[in-house]
Parts: structure tokens; sequence; C-alpha cells
């Protein structure tokens, strides 16, 4: 059974404080479906009026998990699919930590690159002055001794 299975069969075996706390979880299942909307960047892709804002956050993740454990005892499919997601909120989490990390290195190589072709710039500027420098000086001592 799931936590949306309408037959009623065993929703009319339950006691109302019960079926008040299935309900209750329920909605805050898809309350949390909802937010993740936000983190899922095809659903943002195919649907504009959500607007994407990254890889969805670990404590998500932990929500899940905790939903997962509450709905266990009268809904074990949910709990599944609420650990499956889980694990895909951890997995993208990490996947764009190890995105961020390579991208971060990618620029540090972007910057050692430009310093070493800003020091190499430095350098060549270096010599052309010094060689204006001497040539001025050798015209001008060639000029003297004429």
């Amino acid at each position: 059974m799931t936590m949306w299975d309408d037959s009623g069969s065993d929703e009319d075996e339950m006691d109302p404080e019960e079926h008040s706390r299935m309900e209750a979880l329920c909605r805050a299942f898809e309350d949390l479906c909802h937010e993740l909307r936000f983190h899922q960047k095809e659903w943002c892709l195919r649907n504009p009026s959500y607007k994407y804002k990254g890889p969805a956050p670990l404590h998500m993740a932990d929500r899940l998990e905790a939903l997962a454990r509450d709905v266990r005892s009268f809904a074990e499919e949910d709990s599944d699919l609420a650990l499956q997601m889980a694990a895909e909120v951890r997995a993208d989490h990490l996947a764009a930590q190890v995105e961020a990390a390579r991208l971060q290195e990618v620029e540090a190589r972007v910057e050692e690159t430009e310093r070493r072709r800003r020091a190499e710039v430095e350098r060549r500027e270096v010599e052309r002055r010094k060689e204006r420098e001497e040539q001025a000086r050798l015209a001008e001592d060639a000029r003297r001794a004429a």
C-alpha cells in the first residue's frame, strides 16, 4: 500500500489519529517533492515558471530519510521511494561538489597560465627596453665619436 492508495481497505481499518498522521505525512512528502522540483534542472527547463536553484541541499536528503522512516509502517513502497530520492539528492550533491572542484582546478590552471604569460610579456618588454637603451647609447657614442 502507498500513502496515496485510495482503495479504502486499509484506511477503513485505520484509527482516526493514524489516518490524520498518514495524511500529514502525505502532505509533507508532496511539499518536499515540490521543493525538490526547483533543484531538478530538466524539470526547470521543461517548466520555465520554475527557476533552477542548483543541486538540492543535503538537508533535503535528511528530510526524505526521516520521512521514509515515518511512513515505513504503513507505506513501504513510499518509504522506498523516499529513500531512493534521498540517495539521488546525495549523489547529485556529491556530483556538484566534484564538478565545483574540477572547475576550481581548471580556473587555477588558467590563472597560472595567465600569470606565466604576463610574466613572459613583462620579461620581453624589459629586454626590448634594455635593447633600445643599448642602441640609443651606442648611437650617442657614435655621434660623439664622429
